[in-house]
């Protein structure tokens, strides 16, 4: 669908990718919404800085353009500067945890795992099967878990309950533009596979940092 024939304030997906895109140069919510609201309204100025068949490559030039801009006039956001060095941060907040993968698309898997464990994560998985992923929970302290809603006819909503039920932090993945989870998952990232392999770091640390702030 292209961007200019939805609303950007309204459509998760949209949304989701703004919030990733933005947290690659700030962990900083104050900052991000800043940062996701003067894109939202550069693209709605000028559409044609979005590329109907790429949308989530198109918005994150744009707000790494905007962000660019923000720290070469050395604005102050909040109380949080910009920081185009941010990954310093990411890999404080992601070293040493323990991140369980659920997921039955091997390749994407396999990617999310080789760049958690580079960032010092320990990688529980990755599992492509709700037994595997619901017998690693119980056994074991995770600290954040990135799940496919679907594996296959199953979706993972259980192992879902009893990690948020341990206080873990989940990030949903999902192929469908589409997609809708339960209720009780309304606070739960959901995220359009495939995931930007660049902007996974900065999901998973925005998680984690956000539990954090809950506890």
């Amino acid at each position: 669908m292209p961007f200019s024939s939805t609303d950007p304030h309204s459509d998760p997906a949209l949304r989701n990718t703004l919030k990733a895109s933005a947290a690659r140069f700030t962990l900083s919510e104050e900052t991000r919404d800043r940062l996701d609201d003067e894109t939202i309204l550069a693209v709605t100025e000028n559409p044609g800085l979005v590329d109907p068949d790429n949308i989530e490559q198109s918005l994150a030039l744009v707000i790494e353009n905007i962000a660019t801009d923000e720290l070469q006039r050395g604005n102050m956001l909040g109380h949080d500067r910009i920081n185009l060095d941010s990954m310093t941060s990411i890999h404080k907040a992601i070293a040493g945890k323990t991140v369980l993968v659920v997921a039955d698309d091997i390749f994407q898997a396999n990617e999310i795992t080789i760049v958690l464990s580079t960032l010092g994560a320990g990688v529980k998985g990755p599992f492509p099967d709700m037994q595997q992923g619901m017998g690693c929970a119980k056994s074991v302290e995770i600290d954040i878990a990135i799940l496919d809603v679907k594996l296959g006819s199953e979706t993972t909503y259980e192992l879902a309950d009893l990690l948020l039920e341990k206080k873990t932090q989940v990030v949903f993945l999902t192929s469908s533009d589409n997609a809708t989870v339960p209720k009780r998952f309304s606070d739960v990232p959901l995220y359009i596979k495939p995931l930007p392999i660049d902007v996974l770091p900065s999901i998973v640390a925005l998680a984690l940092l956000t539990g954090e702030r809950q506890t």
